[in-house]
């Protein structure tokens, strides 16, 4: 039986009670590798969230991202974003959200 009720682009939407996402196989993980060239430096960045098992209830399989940041506060909001897109899905119990930082 449907009872939560969440909001989409706008339109309301009901989707179905856990267990429907597989909280082992689900993940979120974005890597963060300091870089340096001369003067220059900034922060390369990978991002996965993959949603098992799909298709699903609620027609997200992941979403895939990679690209620079050129300072910490920049860093910091692509940190956020990412955290904000997992969220709902660490909500349904997936257990794998990480943030890792490599060397440069």
């Amino acid at each position: 039986m449907d009872r939560i009720t969440a909001e989409v682009r706008g339109q309301l939407k009901l989707i179905p009670d856990p267990p429907w996402l597989d909280t082992e196989k689900s993940f979120a993980r974005i890597d963060i590798t300091p870089e340096k060239h001369g003067d220059e430096s900034w922060f390369r960045y990978s991002a996965s969230l993959e949603i098992k098992p799909y298709p699903n209830p609620v027609m997200f399989g992941g979403m895939w991202q990679s690209g620079a940041a050129t300072s910490e506060e920049e860093l910091e909001k692509v940190i956020d974003d990412f955290r904000k897109a997992a969220e709902e899905f660490v909500e349904l119990g997936m257990k794998e959200l990480e943030i890792v930082r490599h060397e440069e």
